[in-house]
């Protein structure tokens, strides 16, 4: 955690490179502050969770990249909050599930990004999740195969998963 007050400083000094690899929770105060520093990068990947108030207070940023690719979970409003922060680099490569109730309305969100989407690192979703994230045209995902089908996480019945016609094409383009 940083306090409200060092976050200020760092904000304003002009020498800061804008990381911050090793906090890993942020109040609202501090996200403002943050988000007012004047540097090209803020990089806040030590975070683990972020909350909607946070995420909201951090779309002040006017550098050029938002990192915080340290995220772990994400509920839907805030998913909804980060694909709004033009300058968030769209990089999650510590999201390794979607296994909230939520986990739909999150991938829903998260495909509305603008620019690339990179889960990397992904490794247990639902039919339904997926699908819902597979209509980003430019998410980066692992090979469908590797990935852990699990039952629905509200609960609801679990369906086959249909790969969507273009998505082979689309991972060519890709790589």
């Amino acid at each position: 955690m940083i306090d409200d007050e060092t976050a200020a400083v760092l904000a304003a000094a002009t020498k800061w490179d804008g990381r911050l690899l090793h906090v890993s929770a942020l109040t609202v105060r501090s996200a403002r502050a943050l988000a007012g520093a004047n540097g090209n990068t803020l990089n806040l990947s030590g975070l683990r969770r972020l909350d909607r108030d946070v995420a909201d207070a951090l779309a002040g940023f006017a550098g050029t990249t938002l990192a915080v690719r340290g995220l772990t979970a994400l509920d839907a409003p805030t998913a909804d909050a980060l694909v709004a922060i033009p300058s968030w680099d769209g990089r999650l490569p510590c999201l390794t599930a979607f296994s909230a109730p939520d986990s739909v309305a999150v991938a829903k969100a998260l495909a509305t990004r603008k620019g690339q989407l990179a889960l990397p690192n992904l490794r247990k979703i639902s039919p339904k999740t997926l699908t819902a994230l597979l209509e980003k045209q430019d998410v980066e995902i692992p090979l469908i195969e590797t990935l852990e089908l699990i039952p629905e996480p509200d609960g609801s019945t679990t369906e086959d998963f249909v790969i969507p016609e273009d998505f082979a094409e689309r991972q060519k383009r890709r790589r």
